[in-house]
């Protein structure tokens, strides 16, 4: 391969010939590609395991829409990482977000949720 096109290899010097440079960018290519492929794989089959991680991932690159969506699927799925999500602070850029307040309401863990539990602690004697 040329710069003016396909030749046959033994018409071509090899200081001439571009195929190293085309072998080397398909090469990339194929690995980008197969980088991709595998990170879908490992993605689908790890959904139900990492819901509430992929949130706050999502919700740390300011993707607030995608972070709902995970956090809606870590619900679903009865993701664990829940039980931590008032002092995770990754999830700060949805602070201000008017869907935040709501998800938490939802799932039982507003402030105004957290602040009506009372506790009567006993001190021994």
């Amino acid at each position: 391969m040329t710069s003016d096109g396909l030749k046959k290899e033994s018409d071509v010097p090899r200081s001439e010939s571009i195929t190293s440079y085309t072998g080397k960018k398909l090469d990339l290519i194929i690995m980008a590609m197969l980088a991709l492929a595998l990170g879908y794989l490992a993605f689908e089959k790890f959904e139900h395991d990492a819901a509430y991680n992929i949130a706050y991932v999502l919700a740390f690159r300011d993707e607030s829409d995608r972070a709902f969506e995970w956090l809606d699927k870590a619900v679903e799925y009865g993701d664990p990482g829940l039980m931590e999500i008032q002092v995770e602070n990754l999830f700060s850029n949805l602070y201000d977000d008017p869907r935040w307040l709501l998800f938490l309401e939802r799932i039982g863990k507003s402030p105004a949720q957290l602040a009506a539990i009372k506790f009567k602690v006993v001190l021994p004697e």
